[in-house]
């Protein structure tokens, strides 16, 4: 179910899962889900997107990723590096967009490329997302998830990660600055 439109424009201020075998995968935004009040860095509460990414290649098909990033949406074209929602919009869209402010309802039914990495942080190992792309030819010929798949990727209000969990993945996560590859 797709962000409530009072809350999907984003303006310029990821329980128990499956190991996602590393690889560089093409998905499909399947959903997407604003999480209020959820630890950040510091243990600072923050507002936090997570989108569900459904892979299309044919061995891993169907496999849904989680993606936690915060709310900030920036270019960083002041020097600073550009926030991961940006990374990602720019990757779904294709193309370098103004940083005034994106819906992220729009994110949803678009593809991309990410790089999935294993991590080990205490003990426990994490599928990462450490790069997102835009697609590339091979990718856009890549058929759409069915609605059968989209049904299983799609949140549900039971599906929850607790604190410690979350805590945990943000530490994992580490994307890059990859506006570079957008105009390739």
């Amino acid at each position: 179910m797709p962000v409530n439109p009072n809350e999907a424009l984003i303006k310029n201020e990821g329980g128990n899962y499956e190991l996602t075998p590393e690889g560089v995968y093409t998905v499909q935004v399947a959903d997407v889900v604003l999480k209020k009040n959820q630890k950040g860095y510091m243990g600072k509460l923050v507002d936090k997107l997570w989108f569900k990414l459904g892979i299309l290649d044919e061995e891993q098909r169907g496999i849904g990723v989680i993606h936690f990033v915060s709310t900030a949406f920036t270019a960083g074209f002041s020097g600073g590096q550009s926030s991961k929602l940006y990374d990602l919009a720019c990757a779904v869209m294709g193309e370098q967009l103004d940083d005034t402010s994106i819906d992220v309802n729009t994110l949803i039914g678009g593809r991309l490329r990410i790089v999935v990495k294993h991590k080990d942080t205490n003990g426990k190992t994490y599928s990462n997302i450490t790069e997102v792309m835009k697609v590339d030819a091979n990718g856009k010929k890549l058929p759409e998830l069915t609605d059968e798949e989209l049904g299983k990727l799609v949140f549900s209000d039971e599906e929850e990660i607790t604190d410690e969990d979350l805590k945990e993945i943000d530490k994992a996560i580490d994307l890059p600055d990859l506006g570079q590859d957008l105009d390739s």
